[in-house]
């Protein structure tokens, strides 16, 4: 992609730019200063090069004594203000070209500057490669502006964009305990005697300190956070583990919390034993969660512990937030709490444990038993296992007849036993069969027959090993069976899932992509659903007749957030809606029905949906990138045609402009034809400086110019300059001041002179064909300084607003409109390339122009 002008500029100042560190503080006392000239002594111990630019040490003799050792840059002092202190004098650090330099309050307004703001002046500092430590305390910032005034009364007049603070390389935070401050204060620390009583009725107040501390803490953690985040580093990410006890709820609030004054992800995720439903509690902690904005992940695995502590280590967490309940002695006996468990295993991870402020009393726990004994086996499952149970004793009733030995008999309960296990869900059948083959055993096969009493020795002790084996082997079988359909589901889901990502790469339409998704949801789940690739299309069928709602499909799709059964916006409706995209960009909706996918189906459907969202994403991306290469075309051939004709355009009009020159001279003409040769001549030469400047803007903003410098003299710059537009303006009477000092600069010759053509060509809009152009050149501090005046209407307020803070060129208004257009947009981006500023002021006779740019020392 082709770069701007500004664009170019900004990555060409970046290279040489310096580093930005923040001594940050919340009130006067807490060591800002003190701290920044701690450090500066270690880099110059070390060898680097760090002057002072400016430093207050109010009188402080720990902080006077830090100075010494430092060269200082000698400080600007306002001129008729002896009274006043020294400002930041720019030049002079510029031209001494330090390492780093020490600036104090940087939120100051200068009174001996050319910048308002001491930020200014370091922005100048650091644009000229040069590192800069500073200090601010937290009521100078702009965002915090109105909630300082509430906290302190004092309405802080001295602030510094947040903006602009977001820049900097480094920020520490110097944070004391406010009580000590506060003993600072009264010991004469801080400010003189005579000023403690004001402070104390102002900030030095114990509640106020503590508020402006709290505030300097959030300040500093924000900025660190999103410093990581733009290097694509997280050092914080917050995983709640949850259960259905009421503790969760408190732990997922905490960690939204955590998660929010960190600016950090944080993820809720539930263990779920194999082969059972999630609980209404869990669901209702899942849905408070992704309310919250937190992912969610639902684990499966029999062992809670060991399934969390795979995930941690998988995903690398670093913090971990549990709820913690009152469980009884006898329930805890010989067990370790779960905490314990994960530390054991993951001993750097930090746990932080979230009590339960609402626990349950013995009673309702008492009463809540009868719903968890509630128990759910279908009626198939029943049938089987009545039936091989009944095959089981027919088998043993006749093996009576072949042998007496009852061992054989226990074997085949065995069989039937992990028969039912394997054949049906859960255990409560597998425990049942358990249980009644016990009690035919003994009733049919046991002397005494039919009767429940045994006369054989030692058939007490069968009777329970049979029971205990046997439920043993009924819990296994039940679990081995559990988790193995929970793998085989796991499997199928992730090669369904691989199938459609893979399939998803055929096609690139949104209505062939929905299509191929909704197919593999529908073969997956065996229930219907639609998907709306558009907002008034859709693929699949709909679920019911309340799903097909414009006003909810108009709503996910301007918020992107679910709605529908099962959420809390429009729960009313029947179906559910989801939205598919990413955050901020809605690329479509799934629409299903609320009583046919319970939570865990449409946690799932979410995988399913994610596929989708990036094959969408990337064929809107490919349209848009199409689309900006078509604008990047259409460009292109615009310049080239516009260069064309351009190049085309100058040889008449330069033809143009010297017949009229010849014609002028010609004293036989009419005073009419003469004016009207002046006025072509005068657009001729318009039309040929409009279409130069053209051309140059065409070019910087193609970056076809190689921007190379050399050292050039002011002197034949100016006079080079001056030739070529007198050329044009023969007419015009320039007068050149010069220095007795040779002044050298770096520059690139052609645009440089450009820049000046186009500033006497404003000059003479300004003054007309009988303004006198001055040029004078000094040199100050390391800048070589070009003010260039003209007698005749000088700018207005609005004019030189308008020039001085131009960010583009103007092309509505035209560059007729008396300076305001492209030219001195070109003017002001080639200033700013030679790393020096233009600005557009008045004198007593007239509009003026004033050029800085750095002086070459080195040809000096």
């Amino acid at each position: 992609m082709v770069k701007s002008s500004e664009a170019w500029l900004q990555d060409i100042v970046a290279q040489r730019r310096g580093r930005l560190k923040i001594f940050l503080g919340y009130a006067a006392g807490v060591g800002k200063t003190y701290r920044m000239l701690e450090e500066a002594q270690t880099r110059l111990a070390a060898g680097d090069d760090v002057v002072i630019g400016h430093i207050e040490s109010h009188g402080r003799a720990a902080t006077a004594a830090l100075i010494s050792g430092f060269e200082q840059i000698p400080e600007k002092l306002p001129v008729g203000q002896p009274m006043l202190l020294g400002e930041l004098n720019v030049p002079a650090v510029i031209k001494r070209r330090p390492d780093v330099v020490l600036v104090d309050e940087l939120a100051h307004t200068n009174a001996a500057s050319w910048n308002q703001k001491r930020y200014q002046d370091i922005e100048e500092i650091l644009t000229s490669g040069i590192s800069v430590y500073t200090t601010i305390n937290v009521q100078h910032i702009e965002s915090l502006h109105d909630l300082v005034a509430q906290i302190t009364g004092v309405d802080v007049q001295e602030t510094v964009p947040d903006a602009w603070l977001h820049q900097a390389d480094d920020i520490e935070l110097i944070d004391i305990d406010p009580k000590v401050l506060l003993n600072r204060l009264t010991a004469g620390l801080i400010y003189p005697t005579d000023k403690v009583a004001r402070a104390q009725d102002h900030f030095f107040q114990l509640q106020k300190l503590t508020q402006l501390r709290e505030i300097a803490l959030q300040q500093s953690t924000q900025q660190l956070s999103e410093q990581n985040a733009q290097q694509g580093q997280q050092i914080r990410h917050f995983l709640v583990a949850i259960s259905p006890a009421p503790s969760s709820e408190n732990a997922i609030r905490w960690a939204y919390r955590q998660a929010s004054a960190f600016d950090a992800p944080w993820t809720v995720v539930h263990v779920q034993k194999s082969g059972k439903n999630l609980a209404p509690t869990v669901q209702r902690h899942i849905n408070l969660a992704k309310k919250l904005g937190a992912k969610t992940v639902i684990l499966q695995g029999d062992h809670v512990v060991a399934t969390l502590i795979a995930y941690i280590r998988e995903t690398q967490v670093a913090n971990l937030i549990i709820g913690k309940h009152v469980t009884r002695a006898w329930y805890q006996f010989g067990r370790a709490d779960i905490e314990d468990q994960i530390l054991a295993a993951l001993p750097a991870l930090d746990i932080q444990i979230i009590p339960n402020r609402s626990q349950v009393s013995p009673i309702h726990r008492l009463l809540g038993w009868p719903k968890k004994l509630t128990l759910s086996v279908q009626r198939r499952d029943v049938w089987f296992a009545v039936g091989m149970i009944v095959a089981v004793t027919l088998i043993n009733g006749g093996m009576t007849y072949v042998t007496s030995d009852n061992a054989l008999k226990i074997m085949f309960y065995f069989v039937g036993i992990i028969f039912v296990s394997r054949f049906t869900q859960g255990y409560f059948l597998g425990l049942a069969t358990t249980a009644v083959s016990v009690l035919l055993f003994d009733l049919l096969f046991v002397r005494p027959f039919y009767s429940l009493q045994f006369y054989q020795n030692g058939y007490g002790i069968i009777f329970l090993a049979m029971f205990v084996s046997a439920t043993l082997i009924s819990s296994l079988t039940s679990k081995v069976t559990a988790q193995m359909a929970v793998s085989v589901s796991a499997a199928t889901q992730n090669q369904v899932l691989s199938d459609l990502s893979l399939q998803l790469l055929t096609d690139d339409q949104p209505e062939a992509l929905s299509t191929l998704t909704q197919q593999a949801i529908v073969n997956y789940f065996k229930r219907s659903v639609a998907i709306y690739f558009q907002r008034q299309k859709f693929v699949g069928q709909m679920p019911n007749q309340d799903a097909d709602g414009p006003e909810v499909i108009q709503w996910v799709w301007h918020h992107g957030l679910p709605a529908g059964a099962g959420t809390e916006t429009l729960a009313g409706k029947k179906a559910f809606y989801l939205p598919i995209g990413y955050p901020g960009h809605t690329l479509g909706i799934l629409v299903g029905d609320g009583d046919a996918f319970t939570l865990a189906d449409r946690l799932t459907l979410e995988r399913f949906l994610t596929p989708l969202s990036a094959a969408l994403k990337t064929f809107y991306l490919r349209q848009e990138a199409q689309r900006h290469a078509l604008e990047k075309l259409d460009a292109r051939l615009k310049s080239d045609l516009l260069q064309s004709v351009s190049h085309d355009l100058r040889t008449p009009l330069t033809g143009i402009l010297a017949s009229t020159e010849l014609l002028r001279q010609d004293q036989t003409q009419s005073i009419l034809n003469q004016r009207l040769l002046t006025n072509i001549n005068h657009e001729t030469n318009w039309l040929i400086q409009m279409i130069e400047n053209i051309l140059t803007v065409t070019r910087l903003q193609q970056g076809t110019i190689v921007f190379e410098t050399t050292p050039e003299l002011v002197e034949d710059l100016i006079l080079s300059a001056i030739e070529k537009f007198k050329w044009l303006h023969s007419q015009i009477k320039i007068e050149l001041t010069l220095p007795d000092a040779v002044i050298w600069v770096q520059a690139e010759r052609h645009i440089f002179q450009q820049m000046l053509i186009n500033i006497f060509d404003n000059a003479v809009k300004y003054g007309g064909n009988a303004v006198q152009i001055q040029i004078a050149v000094t040199l100050a501090q390391g800048q070589a300084i070009i003010t260039i005046q003209n007698s005749g209407q000088p700018f207005t307020a609005a004019q030189l607003a308008k020039i001085n803070h131009q960010t583009r060129p103007n092309m509505q208004s035209g560059d007729q409109q008396r300076g305001l257009g492209i030219g001195l947009f070109l003017c002001q981006t080639i200033a700013k390339l030679h790393h020096g500023r233009l600005v557009a002021q008045n004198w007593q006779g007239g509009a003026e122009m004033q050029l800085c740019i750095p002086a070459d020392k080195t040809t000096a």
